[in-house]
């Protein structure tokens, strides 16, 4: 799961790490908290 407060958060914070949780089958969750 990943948590963040703008919807490019996660790309440009930890994309390197999504990419490799996705290669290797896991399953990825996006909550995006933005007001």
């Amino acid at each position: 799961m990943i948590i963040a407060a703008h919807p490019d958060d996660p790309e440009f914070g930890c994309g390197g790490t999504i990419a490799k949780w996705a290669e290797s089958g896991k399953e990825i969750t996006f909550v995006l908290l933005t007001s």
